[in-house]
């Protein structure tokens, strides 16, 4: 069964640099954003990846994982934000990409 959510744009450094060490937010413009509190309005897409929004707790804020892959530990930022200006975007700011791994 194919996830809903909605679509986001990614933010990058604008000198073209990429410290996601090659992470699926480094040549993606657009990403699908999944996860509690995320409207579902939009089913997956090939070729466009999928972040999972995850509540790290009340001293974090929310952050963006690889959907298909949430081994504890294994991702940090790497730069790269996703927003979007839908109204129904569920923090109201830019939120983290966790997809830089070091392996």
């Amino acid at each position: 069964m194919s996830r809903k959510g909605m679509i986001a744009s990614v933010y990058r450094d604008a000198d073209g640099v990429d410290c996601t060490n090659g992470g699926i937010s480094s040549k993606a413009d657009r990403v699908l954003i999944v996860g509690e509190g995320v409207p579902e309005i939009f089913a997956e897409r090939s070729g466009m990846p999928t972040l999972l929004l995850v509540d790290r707790g009340p001293n974090l804020p929310p952050a963006l994982y690889p959907a298909d892959d949430l081994r504890p530990g294994r991702f940090m930022f790497g730069g790269n934000f996703a927003y979007s200006s839908d109204s129904r975007w569920p923090t109201g700011k830019p939120i983290k990409i966790h997809d830089r791994a070091e392996d």
